[in-house]
């Protein structure tokens, strides 16, 4: 029987298709990097990678589950992209070997962030990621507006018709802090769901302001959401942009 993880990775694009706004930030910051080199930090299925590397960008792209890396290299290959994909784990040192100053730009996207929840990782997940921009280069995270108490919610369903599948989350507060990530893919026709469970971390404004601080970055823009809409605790998404200095 297949697992959860490897069904979910199926479906990813179709749960969450890349937004018009999406790729209209990223093609507004690639283009005036310093460097054409992009690292896409919990790239997932890779659309974003995809995306900058049909720009021109040479997009090296980490995500710590093998099926997501696999099903990213299938795409770019069908797409004849050349994109450097790795299993890696954002909170690895090892990951960013040889990474020092290399990338005009950097980005963790799709609250991928969430999941870094042992003491300190945030803030060296974001080291890491800092200390491998070039000078003027800018770094790009989006995570839930967990500043917002009602996102820590159930959420409507998400129904994958091309798969037959329902998908359901929810999320449960736990006395720790943390938050138990629930998810669940429920086929349409009857039969065993998938399950999968995390343990998140909700991550405020000033989590990221602090981490991003610690790196030596400074923030530039705070946002609501991939429109650029100014952030507030209501807003739907938490968007933070930092540049290391030579930026803009």
């Amino acid at each position: 029987m297949r697992t959860f993880q490897e069904v979910f990775s199926q479906v990813y694009e179709a749960l969450f298709p890349t937004r018009p706004s999406q790729q209209a930030l990223l093609a507004r910051l690639a283009d005036r990097l310093p460097v054409t080199r992009w690292l896409d930090v919990g790239c997932g299925t890779g659309k974003h990678a995809r995306f900058l590397a049909a720009r021109g960008m040479r997009v090296t792209a980490m995500d710590v589950d093998p099926p997501m890396i696999r099903l990213a290299q299938q795409a770019a290959r069908r797409e004849d992209l050349r994109i450097d994909f790795r299993v890696a784990d954002m909170t690895d040192p090892g990951a960013y070997r040889g990474f020092a100053g290399r990338f005009g730009g950097a980005s963790c996207l799709g609250n991928s962030l969430a999941y870094v929840t042992r003491p300190g990782s945030l803030d060296a997940a974001v080291l890491h990621m800092g200390w491998s921009l070039a000078p003027g280069g800018v770094l790009l995270i989006q995570t839930t507006n967990f500043d917002n108490t009602a996102s820590v919610h159930s959420f409507p369903p998400l129904a994958v018709p091309s798969a037959g599948l329902v998908f359901h989350r929810r999320y449960r507060k736990r006395d720790d802090g943390l938050i138990d990530f629930e998810l669940e893919l429920v086929p349409e026709g009857g039969g065993p769901p998938w399950r999968a469970g995390h343990l998140i971390r909700p991550i405020t404004m000033a989590d990221l302001e602090q981490a991003v601080e610690g790196a030596g970055l400074r923030v530039t823009a705070r946002w609501g959401d991939f429109d650029r809409r100014p952030w507030t605790p209501l807003a739907p998404a938490t968007i933070l942009l930092a540049g290391r200095e030579g930026g803009f």
